[in-house]
């Protein structure tokens, strides 16, 4: 978990997400499949119920951040739709990693009003603080499963707890949903799904579309109204004509030579600009970065952990980060009707997600261009915001493979 949780936030790349499934994952799902059969632990059930069918989705934590988002939207559609309903149950189960974030009761609460059958194992760790047995919380929650009767576990790799799940055997039918690493080769995977098209090509996966619930997106009226607040402050420190640009996510992607010397281009081209940089990770690189590239430190503003729906509302335009870039945090900024700027090198675009858009540059001088273009021409802004909304927002909306079809296919 540990090796997960500190290597897995300062990462971002495929191929740094195979070293750790070749030196972690792989190694600990072998053991703890040896392990429950040296133990003879109870076996899950071996075939699928004939009746109303059981589909268990594992989180790590009850909380909103942009995994669960995207679980939350999933299962809210599911219990939405009558014909799910009418064959299948679902049963979320908590790991409850107190070691990253305390679980959010309304949530919790969000999803039993469902109707959905939540476990969590908090009362029975969380006493113990951050030095639980983790083998135990395992255990526990295995043999809840099995109790249950769970016909589909549904969840990812990475964190010790799921990887001894899929291991052990804990559900008939066990399916890997890949949220972005899609490397995982564990013990006890049957099938692979994900919401959007997967770079891993070794395998086979089930790719299925998916609503994402809108409030998600752009956050509450009281969220908008202090994202103006804190608009109006900064412009009142930094003057009435400032255009704020800045991305909201992990340091590791803006600490990178290749885009900070573009935007140090931009801003000394735009003197009336400032950056806000918002998220969590090591300052040191890009400090180091921002004196290379003579960047004013003063308009460079370190914003650290912020709500992205006050942030959001705030910054003006977001020039994307590359080659690694934001991710659902740049989706939300583009439903609130702001504009981002893509860069060619941004990974994604490599893959073909963003191909022969006119929001995306093909070279650092388009770039440049691209960015200057929003901020002095409000016509060319609101046509990009009207076409990236489009392209990130409408059409991810129209379902074109459910998760139910994906279920009916596979004559599950």
């Amino acid at each position: 978990f540990f090796t997960y949780h500190i290597y897995g936030n300062n990462i971002q790349t495929i191929d740094e997400w195979r070293v750790f499934n070749e030196r972690v994952e792989k190694p600990a799902s072998r053991f703890y499949k040896e392990w429950g059969e040296e133990r003879k632990l109870t076996k899950a059930k071996s075939t699928i119920s004939n009746t109303k069918k059981k589909i268990a989705f594992l989180i790590d934590r009850a909380i909103i951040n942009s995994p669960m988002i995207v679980v939350y939207s999933l299962l809210k559609s599911l219990i939405d739709n009558k014909e799910f309903s009418k064959d299948y149950e679902i049963y979320v189960y908590s790991m409850n990693y107190i070691d990253k974030h305390l679980e959010d009761k309304e949530l919790i609460d969000d999803l039993t009003k469902l109707g959905i059958k939540f476990f969590t194992p908090n009362d029975l760790f969380i006493g113990q603080g951050y030095y639980y047995p983790h083998i135990e919380k395992a255990l526990l929650l295995r043999s809840v499963i099995i109790e249950d009767g769970i016909d589909y576990l549904i969840g990812g790799g990475g964190y010790d707890i799921s990887i001894f799940l899929f291991a052990t055997r804990s559900a008939p039918k066990q399916m890997f949903w890949s949220h972005g690493n899609c490397v995982s080769d564990l013990k006890g995977i049957d099938k692979r799904i994900s919401h959007f098209p997967q770079e891993c090509k070794e395998w086979e996966w089930k790719i299925f579309d998916l609503p994402i619930e809108k409030e998600f997106y752009t956050g509450t009226p009281e969220e908008k109204e202090q994202g103006k607040a804190l608009k109006e402050s900064l412009l009142k420190t930094y003057g009435k004509d400032t255009i704020i640009l800045g991305t909201i996510g992990r340091y590791v992607k803006l600490d990178s030579d290749e885009y900070l010397k573009v935007l140090a281009k931009i801003m000394k081209q735009n003197p009336n600009t400032i950056y806000l940089a918002c998220g969590a990770g090591d300052e040191y690189g890009i400090r180091e970065k921002i004196k290379k590239y003579e960047i004013d430190d003063k308009r460079f503003v370190f914003a650290g952990m912020v709500n992205p729906h006050i942030f959001g509302w705030a910054i003006d335009i977001w020039p994307d980060t590359f080659p690694l870039g934001q991710g659902l945090s740049k989706d939300e900024f583009i439903v609130k009707g702001k504009p981002v700027a893509f860069h060619i090198k941004r990974e994604d675009v490599k893959y073909g997600t963003f191909a022969n858009e006119k929001f995306v540059a093909s070279s650092d001088e388009e770039y440049i261009q691209l960015v200057n273009r929003l901020i002095a021409d409000e016509d060319f802004k609101k046509e990009v915001v009207e076409v990236e909304y489009e392209h990130q927002y409408t059409k991810r909306q129209e379902i074109k493979n459910s998760f139910l079809n994906i279920l009916k296919q596979d004559n599950i």
